[in-house]
């Protein structure tokens, strides 16, 4: 998590666009909830460009799911080490 909780700087995930991006090649929303603790985040980061998501998958300070790559099953054992109660079929950003 980043930001310093204000309106100018909200808590947020890291690599979460603040302020919102117009750019149509970058990441074009993102929607998290947080770890149990509070002190990291689950996120689902949209792009219509892989490449936008290139840093994200390359950061090995976190751990990162490519949903059509790896089984449900897989990410919510994984996701549930931070918050217990997580389940990929509710986790899901809606966009206009």
């Amino acid at each position: 998590m980043v930001g310093k909780g204000t309106t100018d700087d909200p808590k947020r995930p890291k690599y979460a666009p603040w302020p919102a991006t117009q750019d149509p090649n970058g990441i074009t929303g993102f929607f998290f909830q947080p770890s149990d603790d509070g002190s990291l985040a689950i996120v689902e980061f949209v792009s219509r460009n892989r490449t936008a998501l290139a840093q994200i998958l390359a950061d090995k300070t976190i751990k990162s799911f490519e949903e059509a790559r790896v089984s449900k099953s897989s990410i919510e054992t994984a996701v549930k080490t931070y918050r217990k109660d997580f389940d990929l079929s509710k986790f899901r950003m809606v966009m206009p």
